[in-house]
């Protein structure tokens, strides 16, 4: 061989190695790819971790203080009649002393109540409108909505909404694509609904509000519960002749969706929003500055499930009353509430009443 050859041969070689190299320096190259798509994951995970931190702390109260309301409403209760049942010996040693005039009913019996069947769809508005600030905080309400229902054990599905609808999350019963969780219990599926949520947030483009509450409502006639609540997180000033059929639906038959009890709850996101009332009337509130949304958010949530298992459509748990003219809702006993000041009495309801109601429940 000669010099000559040799040194073409060892060129090539260099040549070859150096390209190689390169390869893996060159943005068009495998390597890099995967290590940008490595990096995203991370931030990613990372933004993800940071909304479920920063929410906890608005779980736990609500966990505490609703678990009880839920746990109450299903406790045996105890009644007294004249016969049948358990001798009461309290009750017949009073009664004795009163010469039976409380009619004699010393006998206990108790019932049983069913748990309230009950269960939400939210839809959140993810439009490009809601991109950055709103569509953070719309996400951490959408986190606080799935993490506190999931704990008290109540079945629900998150929509989100632009030019077209995605499902974040089905009903647990509900037929579909496999690849969209119908649970939320293990970090698998919390992984998947969360980070579908804030990869969609501010990307589905316009508003169409019709083809929400269209499948919204198709869903909710196959696998609503007894009681269904839809809420709506919005900041579009939506003209009421986008959601007005569906109101028709359900004026016409008696707020039924199929099986379910259904109502209707509107959230808007930040500055501009007051006239959300004109288009879904008093079962609305919004939220002037977009940091305070998860709170509020907190509160509205509170409201509906304690109304849901407390209220009769009539008495001082109505809904209605607890949102009109509010921007958040107010909850507690209702005697309560006359002795305490406002501010007195948010303080009560935020970080007293878990302990405090579970004595006075049943006061008059």
């Amino acid at each position: 061989m000669t010099e000559e050859e040799r040194k073409k041969i060892l060129d090539g070689i260099e040549d070859k190695i150096a390209k190689q190299v390169g390869d893996k320096t060159i943005k068009d190259s495998t390597d890099y790819k995967e290590a940008e798509a490595g990096s995203k994951l991370v931030g990613q995970l990372s933004e993800v971790r940071k909304i479920m931190q920063e929410i906890r702390k608005f779980v736990t109260e609500l966990m505490g203080y609703l678990d009880a309301i839920i746990t109450d409403t299903i406790r045996p209760k105890k009644y007294y009649v004249r016969r049948g049942g358990v001798i009461d010996s309290r009750r017949l040693m009073k009664s004795l002393g009163a010469a039976f005039s409380d009619g004699m009913k010393f006998y206990r019996k108790n019932t049983i109540p069913t748990k309230k069947n009950i269960s939400f769809t939210l839809i959140m508005d993810e439009s490009g409108s809601m991109d950055g600030t709103p569509g953070y905080n719309a996400v951490k309400s959408g986190v606080l909505f799935a993490e506190t229902l999931e704990s008290l054990g109540i079945d629900f599905q998150i929509l989100g909404y632009g030019s077209y609808v995605h499902t974040h999350k089905r009903f647990s019963n509900q037929i579909g694509n496999a690849h969209i969780p119908n649970s939320y219990g293990g970090r698998g599926d919390k992984e998947k609904v969360v980070n579908s949520m804030y990869n969609s947030i501010g990307q589905l483009g316009g508003n169409d509000e019709l083809k929400a509450f269209t499948r919204a409502f198709a869903d909710i006639e196959k696998y609503g519960k007894e009681e269904h609540y839809i809420i709506i997180l919005t900041d579009a000033l939506t003209s009421k002749s986008a959601v007005a059929p569906f109101y028709k639906i359900l004026e016409e038959h008696n707020s039924m969706v199929g099986q379910s009890k259904t109502e209707i709850v509107a959230v808007g996101v930040g500055p501009g929003t007051e006239s959300i009332a004109d288009t879904y009337g008093k079962k609305s509130i919004h939220v002037d500055k977009i940091r305070d949304l998860p709170k509020q958010f907190k509160d509205l949530l509170s409201a509906i499930i304690k109304n849901a298992y407390l209220g009769d459509g009539t008495g001082d748990y109505n809904m209605e009353s607890m949102l009109d003219g509010k921007k958040a809702a107010t909850i507690g006993a209702p005697w309560l509430r006359k002795i305490l000041s406002a501010k007195r009495f948010k303080r009560y309801v935020l970080f007293d009443a878990p302990i405090l109601e579970s004595l006075f429940w049943g006061v008059p």
